[in-house]
């Protein structure tokens, strides 16, 4: 049986490091934790850990669980909505709340990207934490939940952005290398992911004079650039109309001419996943309108939903299709011209428009999420002190292991080239080098200042093999271990090197001294 003091020692244990990344990765996490040979990768996007990587993120999942204690873990063997729902909708008494839930999951990634590696790879593997409480209850856990993510990314190096939006707050880290922009106020926490927030409208002038609408011939003139230079006036004054198949439904969505549709927000409005919506075909179009694409407006359409941007309201003596092949209208004003079925918010977001709560303006915030929460309400009920039915909420907690553990190592190279690894995430507090194990007093050296690492209570991990004392130096800078005591030229003396790569601190100690000389 191998004794636990065995186990870290580098002779018996699986490890490589590699010279070079083979794959064109622009993150040098990436290429850090590749070289460290903590994880494995393919040209496929696909990663594993390695058995030293395995180490590093069984820590750092233990740091996490340790910050958020009163979560009680459950397998997860089927789908994790299904799953949760076996819990909640037991759940019928005040006294049964908060149940707080604990799992791990992975869930493959369609729209990974080999460039971006473990911030963007084919497999993610999320830590969600998920409580069940009323609705007070869970915005307290929600804060709860906030400020111990907080405390954890702080220990280990990371200041992250906290933008909250709808129930739904993202912990964002600044990168100039961005996965997809954020917008964040200039006065306020509001913000999120730029392509699912709602912004305020921007007003049309209310001096300005209606006129009568015009039916205006406008041949093969159907994209908003063609119009701008038409009718020499900017976007800002067109209504564009886009159709939509959702579900089994024709949707039109009217937005200002120089916006974006947000999928997101459009899905969230009709209650359906985002995947059942696709653009009209050419055929559909058609049906909907009598005319080519580029034709649809809003007067006479034939959708079986009309919906309607609230800043296409504040437009007047606007242009838009005519439901006719190269016809447009001009002077085209809502609710005298055109009625939609509702209004809201489905433009997406972009630097520069109105905050939603405040006279702030949005800003881009170029960064990659790491950990997010969400609170909602569910669709079931509970009975509370008073025998009064209330709905239960639900809080949940996601942190991305890929993208943290990534995040940790860019914010934690060193310039030697390799790492400092945080003490929350870090398996090894020293790493002991044995100069040349072919010399007796070194190895004998280095493994009784391994055990006394050990006896302190301390972690450690032993390079004893036959490899040059220089390459043992540089593993020992890829896996970032902060602590070196090294067993060389001085061993005949009975004396070991002591660093401390996060200080820059050295000295020289005896076995016996060394326990009054770790960091």
């Amino acid at each position: 049986m191998t004794k636990r003091s065995d186990f870290m020692k580098l002779g018996s244990f699986y490890t490589k490091t590699y010279k070079s990344m083979p794959y064109d990765i622009q993150f040098q996490s990436s290429h850090l934790l590749y070289r460290s040979g903590l994880v494995k990768l393919s040209d496929d996007g696909s990663m594993c850990y390695s058995p030293m990587g395995a180490l590093y993120a069984k820590k750092l999942e233990h740091s996490i669980r340790e910050r958020l204690r009163g979560f009680m873990e459950f397998g997860l063997a089927g789908g994790e909505k299904e799953c949760l729902a076996m819990y909640h909708q037991e759940l019928k008494s005040y006294k049964q709340l908060p149940l707080k839930l604990f799992h791990a999951t992975t869930f493959e990634n369609d729209d990974y990207k080999l460039k971006e590696g473990l911030f963007n790879p084919r497999l993610f593997t999320n830590f969600v934490f998920t409580a069940f409480a009323g609705e007070q209850a869970a915005a307290e856990i929600g804060k709860e939940l906030a400020d111990a993510l907080q405390g954890l990314f702080g220990e280990v190096g990371l200041e992250l952005q906290l933008l909250d939006s709808d129930g739904m707050t993202s912990l964002v880290w600044k990168s100039e290398l961005p996965l997809k922009q954020f917008l964040k106020c200039n006065s306020c926490g509001f913000g999120g992911d730029a392509r699912h927030i709602k912004s305020g409208a921007h007003k049309a002038k209310e001096s300005e004079e209606l006129l009568g609408s015009e039916l205006v011939h406008t041949p093969s003139v159907g994209s908003i650039a063609q119009l701008e230079e038409f009718f020499g006036a900017s976007a800002t004054g067109f209504i564009k109309t886009l159709i939509f198949e959702a579900g089994e439904k024709t949707v039109a969505v009217l937005l200002r001419g120089d916006r974006n549709i947000s999928i997101g927000l459009l899905a969230k409005h009709l209650g359906i996943d985002p995947m059942e919506i696709k653009m009209a075909s050419e055929d559909k179009v058609m049906e909907a309108t009598g005319a080519s694409v580029g034709f649809a407006g809003p007067i006479g359409l034939r959708a079986d939903m009309l919906l309607c941007d609230e800043e296409v309201i504040h437009l007047k003596n606007a242009v838009c299709g005519a439901n006719r092949t190269d016809y447009h209208i001009k002077n085209v004003t809502f609710g005298r011209d055109f009625k939609p079925d509702a209004v809201g918010a489905f433009k997406e977001a972009r630097p520069g428009d109105l905050c939603l709560y405040d006279d702030g303006t949005l800003e881009a915030l170029n960064g990659i999420e790491i950990a997010s929460i969400e609170i909602k309400e569910l669709g079931s009920a509970y009975l509370d002190e008073n025998s009064k039915e209330k709905r239960l909420w639900s809080v949940s907690a996601r942190v991305c292991m890929e993208r943290l553990i990534s995040a940790i190592a860019e914010e934690n190279m060193d310039e030697s080239g390799g790492m400092v690894w945080p003490v929350a995430c870090a398996p090894f507090e020293y790493y002991v080098i044995a100069g040349n194990v072919k010399k007796p007093e070194e190895l004998q050296l280095a493994e009784a200042a391994y055990n006394r690492i050990l006896e302190r209570g301390r972690s450690a991990v032993l390079d004893d093999r036959s490899e040059r004392i220089g390459s043992k130096f540089i593993d020992c800078e890829l896996l970032g271990v902060r602590g070196v005591v090294v067993a060389g030229k001085l061993a005949s003396q009975g004396m070991v090197e002591v660093r401390d790569r996060k200080s820059g601190s050295t000295c020289e100690a005896s076995i016996e001294e060394l326990a009054d000389n770790l960091y």
